[in-house]
């Protein structure tokens, strides 16, 4: 099978749920997470926690099956890493493209502008023109704005990519780990790979 088509997905807030420092940020009020029957409550060694979405090699595995797959984080490579290799067995992790973080990214060149007051500036933004000229990942020159669909929750890091190349997402925050949310996940993996599925066949119309 000829995969001729790529998808960049980011990670926090997209795939996983990351939890705040602060320690009265909201907690899930179930305790399922703590024997694993839903989800898995990741410590990593810099001291973050984390959760996956439920279904989320599954999801990765069926996007592979068609697509090229790709992460493209915007934290860093201390943080990026730990984060990949705790939630994706090696087998996956050794078919994605490349792994990107934040090194790859871009300061977001609107910082300090009028009418950009909300952007911070720690603020990154990724554009898939980067993917382009890369000359390790598109040695062959096969990747292009026809054929590459990039997906985050953060409409600013995307908003100088063509619009038809990026799908934005809600930020993705559990409230609960029970067997409803495992529901609630499901639903959203599938809904994002029509989008994703939708979305390429109006790319390879243009």
């Amino acid at each position: 099978m000829v995969y001729d088509k790529l998808v960049i997905l980011d990670l926090s807030g997209t795939l996983i749920h990351k939890y705040d420092y602060n320690r009265n940020a909201t907690k899930p009020k179930s305790t399922l997470i703590y024997n694993k029957e839903f989800y898995q409550l990741i410590h990593l060694k810099n001291g973050r926690k984390i959760t996956p979405c439920y279904g989320l090699v599954d999801f990765i595995e069926s996007l592979m099956s068609k697509y090229r797959v790709a992460i493209w984080s915007s934290t860093t490579d201390y943080n990026t890493n730990p984060i990949i290799k705790s939630i994706f067995p090696k087998h996956i992790i050794e078919r994605f493209l490349f792994i990107w973080h934040r090194e790859f990214t871009e300061l977001d060149p609107d910082y300090g502008k009028e009418g950009y007051e909300h952007i911070q500036k720690y603020d990154t933004i990724k554009p898939i023109d980067n993917i382009k000229a890369s000359p390790i990942i598109n040695y062959s020159r096969k990747w292009d704005r026809h054929n590459m669909i990039i997906i985050d929750d953060s409409p600013d890091k995307l908003r100088f990519n063509p619009p038809e190349n990026n799908i934005v997402v809600p930020t993705y925050m559990l409230s609960e780990f029970d067997e409803k949310q495992t529901v609630i996940d499901l639903e959203y993996l599938n809904y994002l790979e029509e989008l994703i599925d939708d979305r390429f066949e109006l790319l390879t119309q243009n």
